[in-house]
């Protein structure tokens, strides 16, 4: 006897898929600035999944230890950020300076970490996004 999957749990699945660089579908939307796909994304996760799994979902990190807030954050995606954080704020996830999200409005502060700096991250960050490697070939 064969079993189906329903389409919501197909659609969750999909949603919720890593690539080998560990980026999900809203790492993609977000990062690219498409708020429109990062609203129904959340939505159909939101009305279909546990508030667990949404604020897992909202924080999942790529291999580089980004959140999609993060990579829509570097990307200068602020509509996306703004919409994002808020929606971790509805879904009362904790967020640290760890999760490398910043407010990037005029007369704001870098926040920081227990130890006084996230330097370490970004750093790691900026290294992760180096191609120059892929000009030279």
């Amino acid at each position: 006897m064969m079993t189906t999957s329903s389409p919501v749990t197909t659609i969750t699945a999909l949603l919720r898929r890593q690539n080998a660089s560990g980026n999900t579908p809203l790492h993609y939307a977000a990062m690219n600035g498409h708020l429109p796909i990062v609203k129904s994304i959340l939505e159909a996760l939101k009305s279909n999944t546990s508030k667990e799994e949404y604020s897992s979902y909202l924080t999942m990190k790529n291999n580089a230890g980004h959140d999609a807030a993060f990579e829509a954050e570097t990307a200068n995606k602020e509509d996306v950020v703004t919409y994002l954080l808020g929606a971790m704020d509805d879904a009362d996830v904790e967020l640290g300076a760890s999760a490398g999200v910043t407010d990037t409005r005029e007369g704001s502060s870098m926040d920081v970490d227990e130890q006084g700096s996230n330097m370490e991250d970004v750093e790691d960050g900026v290294k992760s996004m180096d191609v120059s490697a892929d000009a030279e070939q």
